[in-house]
């Protein structure tokens, strides 16, 4: 708001007489003196702007009842502040204040008074006078020490003094009676005075994140209390006297050192919450089942190795986290708590489950993942939220004999032409076939090995690598895969694209392990750099170079028993599962279609007494996440369809994203009945097309047209890369993403997903137009950049609606691909040059910077005005809420796991020991001792010099050859050590010196 702006709103307020005013947000840097005309005023907000000081007029407001100052850059107050007596809400968050006038005194209506993360060392004597002070904010100033005038506010319910440096509290404290919430922590307190025991009304009082190691005695006497703190402190025990806070309902010892509870808690007979995460405890006593009205217990990462019975008796329990401890066993009482609607039994070492857990009829969330020993499959495990699915297979499999799976995914990746088909067959039945033809989608193959002494089947994919189809192929890019990335050693990493299958391996398969394999050597050697790809890609267990034509097969012997080793190495390779699942598996794959109806599907399941109606559908989304069948039973249009052959499916889709014709003749618009001349009539009756099409729709590689749904659709992958003419596009909100890697699917499925706002079919492979009411927007992708650019135009108050409708789709497809990174950047209005990191930005606003001066920049910008141009900051906590529902329903990947390969640097040789080098000075002392009875003694010295040198060498050599410094080093070293032997060189030591002083100075 400009000066002009803001007297035509003074003015206009004045003659209106306006009582409220609300100016925040609008970049002021100073008040006109006319602010002192609005005599009328009785709340005034100016919070969130850029004053560094306050008019005189201002105080002239003597009716304000209300000021907000907050999130501005006062570094302090004038004397007159004491004028406006009538002030009860004075709110001075977020400034640079280290001290306040003594005339705050005078403002004796004040009830409410935030001072919140200022730089205040002190408080005047004179904050006394505020008897009718309700609530006092100090939180995150500098203040180290209890200001002594405020035990005169005997009439203060509410005083926060968290985040200072107190390190002690004064006995004046006893004199604020009235108090009813004390928040304290974030300091360096490490005990309480007595006079603590005065605050009879006090019941809330947060601790947290002090320096006590053991509890005041007393707080026992604080009977009002309803809510405890003690959390991140040092306690090592509890005092028996805790059980006189008869009237506690939340109490919080987390990320302490407990090692036991006092049977004395079980008199807390009204605790609600009890919050016991990160102690060391290694038992709970039996008098915890008295705390019947507990609903929310945490005993996560402590070391239990087994749960009381009495843990029966919480009826009430609707949360219990036992997380990461050391449980082999639940006891079959767990099942008598009724009302758990929440269970974590995540990363402990369950050997079993009884029975009765199936009895937790209310559960709503059961984590048991991180158990290896209850032989659950990942892709059951992972239904966190369907506890039912965990529970009936579990008791399901303990019921009836199991077999190992002994079955495996394995998937061959890369350019096209790099010779993955021929590979493939090479390996599986030693053949070669000099014109292989190029795969046009993916091949699916079987192939049997042994690891671990047992015959596993691999089910081989062997994807196609034209360009057009690495946007269909995420949807088979799975977990629980080993992949091969195969690379032509005749081409190099560019043309290879290494870097762009990793990451993409990466980001859709959960750090999967990978093998690199250099194929075609026969003509030419792999060069890559292999050190510097494994420490940026962990995952890479192994690089292989290998050849098909020639007649020795080079490395692929090699490469089968790395395969074998790597599956040996995958635990759930060999999953045991419930035998009638092998059963209905088996028929299956045995029938000689490559579609059944679901009700088939279920008569099998039920001739192998799988009669539950959940238990089918585990068992089919089981299949599904292996890739022995597929159904989409969570999609409405295919859920009463079909269970399907993997092959069929992906022959079908391929079949059309391959046609010619399509892409060239129909610029990627597809006529329905175009699929009887692109797909097989045998294998894709016409009365399947539009199933197929569904299955599509599903992937988000095309939609209907408008006008002719079920008829014509859009296939974005099909579309001409050539940008048609879009418009002027000068006066816009941009907004960018950047990428690690940005898969082709991200801006088709954006196009897909977006099709109801397509501006008048304006629309290209890598961007699109979009148009909403007024307004208009221009995304596009530039893949090699790895960015995405969105500009949006039109009326600039209802700018962001349209952005935020497009930030939402690209949140859902971004959180649909887990190992995506993505920035997300906002070019400064002033410089579109000059980027802003969004998420910075949300960081900032939430520690209270006002602005910053950007890389690139020589001026400050308001970190609120460039938020508030993106999105409001309601809008922004809705995002951060649906971002974390999002996160849930897509989880990151978890942490590269230690996959237990062969590692790449060398092996372990007794050089690699110090032991070793040990053992050889043994070795030369004892030969000193020889040699020196055949030696001259004048001889001797340089014998031992050279010895000693010696083995400096060879350690130097075994350093270089650990990478622990370079060849340049090591030859350098080697010199020094020469020089250093100048009777061996037959030369004095002036000589030497000589020489040395001559290449210094060169």
């Amino acid at each position: 708001m400009t000066k002009d702006q803001l007297l035509k709103v003074i003015e206009t307020a004045a003659r209106t007489r306006t009582t409220k005013l609300d100016l925040s947000g609008y970049g002021l840097s100073e008040l006109p003196a006319e602010i002192g005309q609005l005599s009328n005023l009785s709340a005034l907000d100016l919070s969130k702007n850029q004053l560094h000081s306050l008019p005189v007029e201002l105080t002239q407001l003597t009716k304000l009842s209300q000021l907000y100052l907050s999130e501005n850059q006062l570094s302090y107050l004038p004397a007159e502040i004491g004028q406006l007596t009538n002030l009860s809400r004075f709110a001075l968050r977020a400034n640079q204040l280290s001290r306040l006038p003594a005339e705050i005194g005078q403002l004796t209506n004040l009830a409410w008074l935030d001072l919140s993360a200022n730089q205040l060392t002190s408080l005047p004597t004179e904050i006394g006078q505020l008897v009718e002070l309700s609530w006092l904010y100090l939180r995150a100033n500098q203040l180290g020490y209890f200001p002594a005038a405020i035990s005169q506010l005997t009439n203060l319910p509410w005083l926060d003094l968290s985040a200072n440096q107190l390190d002690s509290l004064p006995p004046e404290i006893g004199e604020l009676t009235k108090l009813w919430e004390l928040d304290l922590k974030a300091n360096n307190l490490d005990g309480l005075p007595p006079e603590i025991t005065k605050l009879k009304n006090l019941s809330i009082l947060d601790l947290r994140a002090n320096q006590f190691k053991s509890l005041p005695a007393e707080i026992a006497q604080l009977i009002s209390l309803w809510e405890l703190d003690l959390s991140a402190n040092q306690l090592s025990s509890l005092p028996t006297e805790i059980a006189q806070l008869i009237n506690l309902l939340v109490l919080n010892l987390s990320a302490n050192q407990l090692s036991s509870l006092p049977t004395e808690i079980a008199q807390l007979a009204k605790l609600c919450e009890l919050d016991l995460r990160a102690n060391q405890l290694n038992s709970l006593p039996v008098e915890i089942g008295q705390l019947t009205d507990l609903a929310w217990l945490d005993l996560s990462v402590n070391q239990l190795s087994s749960l009381a019975k009495e843990i029966a008796q919480l009826t009430n329990l609707s949360v219990l986290y036992i997380r990461a401890n050391q449980l082999d066993s639940v006891p079959a009482e767990i099942g008598q708590l009724k009302n758990l609607s929440q269970l974590d039994l995540s990363s402990n070492q369950l050997r079993s489950l009884p029975e009765e857990i199936a009895q937790l009829t209310n559960l709503s969330r059961f984590y048991l993942r991180k158990n290896p020993h209850l032989s659950i499959p990942p892709e059951i495990v992972s239904k966190v939220d369907v506890p039912a699915i965990i529970i009936n297979y579990y008791l399901q499999n303990s019921e009836e004999s199991s077999r190992q799976l002994n079955e495996a995914k394995v998937l061959f990746v890369g350019e096209a032409k790099v010779g993955k088909t021929s590979l493939a067959k090479r390996l599986i039945d030693g053949t070669f076939d000099a014109s292989e033809r190029m795969t046009e989608g993916i091949n699916i193959r079987d192939w049997i090995v042994t690891a671990k002494n047992q015959q596993v089947k691999l089910n081989v994919w062997d994807f196609g690598g034209q360009e057009i189809m690495h946007a269909t192929h995420q949807f088979f890019l799975t977990k629980r895969s080993l992949y091969l990335l195969i690379l032509s050693a005749r081409q190099d990493e560019d043309a290879n694209r290494i870097e762009y299958w990793l990451k993409i391996i990466r980001s859709f398969s959960d750090n999967s392990p990978v093998i690199i394999v250099g194929n075609q050597v026969d003509q030419k050697p792999l060069d890559i750099d292999r050190r510097g790809l494994k420490k940026k890609y962990p995952n890479i267990v192994r690089f292989i170079e290998t050849s098909c034509s020639n007649l020795k097969h080079k490395g692929i012997e090699k490469l089968k028993r790395e395969i074998q080793q790597q599956i040996a190495n995958q635990p759930h390779v060999f999953d045991s599962l419930p035998a009638s699942w092998f059963a209905v598996k088996d028929q299956l794959e045995k029938l000689d279609a490559d579609y059944i109806e679901y009700h088939q599907y279920q008569h099998i399941c039920q001739s192998q007494n799988i009669t539950q109606e959940q238990n089918q559908k585990t068992l089919v989304g089981f299949l599904h996440d292996l890739g022995i069948a597929l159904n989409f039973s969570d999609d409405p249009r295919l859920k009463q369809d079909n269970i399907l052959n993997p092959e069929w499916v992906t022959n079908g889709v391929y079949s059309i994203l391959n046609d010619n014709a399509l892409m060239t003749e129909h610029k990627g618009i597809l006529e329905r009945s175009m699929l009887h001349r692109i797909l097989d009539k045998k294998k894709y009756p016409a009365d399947k097309h539009l199933f197929i099409l569904d299955i599509m729709r599903k992937f988000e590689l095309c939609f209907p047209l408008e006008g002719y749904e079920d008829k014509n659709y859009l296939l974005p992958d099909l579309l001409s890369k050539e940008e048609p003419e879009t418009g002027d596009w000068n006066d816009i909100l941009p907004f960018q993403y950047h990428y690690n890697i940005l898969p082709g699917s991200v801006i088709s499925r954006f196009i897909v997903r977006m099709n109801q706002l397509i501006s008048k079919r304006t629309y290209w492979r890598n961007g699109v137009v979009l148009t909403k009411g007024v307004n208009k927007a221009l995304v596009k992708a530039d893949k090699e950049d790895r960015k995405m650019f969105v500009w949006v135009s039109g009326n600039q108050s209802t700018r962001r609606i349209l952005l935020e409708s497009i930030r939402d789709q690209f949140d859902y497809i971004h959180s649909s691909i887990p190992g995506l990174e993505v920035d997300e950047k906002v070019p400064l209005p002033s410089n579109p040059n000059v980027l802003v990191d969004y998420k910075n930005l949300l960081d900032m606003e939430e520690m209270g910077v006002e602005d910053f001066v950007p890389s690139g920049l020589r001026q400050k910008v308001r970190v609120r005005d460039l938020l508030e141009g993106i999105e409001s900051s309601q809008n922004r906590e809705e995002r951060q809420e649906s971002r974390k529902e999002l996160e849930q329903r897509f989880p990151p990947p978890a942490p590269i796991p230690n996959l237990q390969t062969t590692p790449l640097a060398r092996s372990h040789t007794p050089w690699g020991s110090g032991l070793f080098y040990l053992f050889v000075l043994f070795i030369v002392t004892a030969l000193f001792a020889i040699v020196s009875r055949l030696v001259p003694w004048y001889i001797l010295p340089i014998v031992i010099i050279g010895a000693l040198l010696s083995i400096g060498v060879i350690g130097a050599f075994q350093l270089m050859q650990d990478e622990r410094f370079s060849e340049e080093k090591f030859v350098t070293l080697i010199i020094e050590a020469y020089k250093r032997l100048p009777l061996l060189r037959g030369q004095d030591t002036k000589q030497l010196s000589s020489e040395e002083n001559t290449n210094s100075d060169s």
